[in-house]
């Protein structure tokens, strides 16, 4: 069977691929870096009819500021479309950029937060190091190579203030992003 494309916005459900998962349904489908050059009213429009032909239960986005996500839950009421049920930001300690905004609308609208890159895209494994070329896939994402050479980045990595040396200095970087 073929996809069927919803609009501009290219969202799809597969009935192949539903059949090929053994399923008629998805549980949770997250819509990740919408188009700046499609409506969110689009979007929102094309989930609603996955929602409501049961194709899809529950919606949520990746990656959109909190003005949009406001936006977004303003076009849902106004027009009764399917709300966003989560947000996934990218946050880490070494990008917590969100913070301010994202959470406190978040709650305001009742959404669940996944977090995206929490070992800040390897940073905080150990795996990327100053003076040594990223590896492969980093390479391959546009994006990514900035972000692994990062001074300021590599250097709070590199060198934990004085305060939690101590402390910090048996655990693996990963244990100390979680902690």
């Amino acid at each position: 069977m073929r996809t069927r494309a919803l609009g501009r916005t290219g969202i799809r459900v597969s009935p192949y691929r539903l059949g090929t998962m053994r399923t008629d349904h998805i549980d949770f489908y997250q819509v990740h870096h919408p188009d700046p050059a499609t409506d969110i009213a689009e979007t929102l429009s094309a989930l609603t009819d996955l929602v409501r032909g049961g194709k899809v239960r529950g919606i949520g986005c990746s990656g959109l500021p909190a003005s949009e996500i406001v936006a977004a839950h303003r076009v849902s009421d106004r027009r009764r479309l399917e709300r966003f049920r989560t947000e996934q930001p990218p946050y880490s300690i070494l990008n917590r950029g969100i913070e301010r905004e994202v959470p406190p609308v978040c709650r305001r609208y009742g959404m669940g937060t996944l977090v995206w890159s929490p070992l800040a895209m390897g940073l905080l494994t150990g795996r990327h190091r100053k003076g040594r070329p990223s590896d492969a896939h980093a390479a391959r994402m546009r994006w990514a190579p900035r972000h692994m050479t990062d001074e300021r980045k590599l250097d709070v990595v590199h060198a934990p203030p004085a305060v939690e040396r101590t402390e910090l200095r048996r655990r693996t970087l990963a244990d100390r992003a979680a902690a």
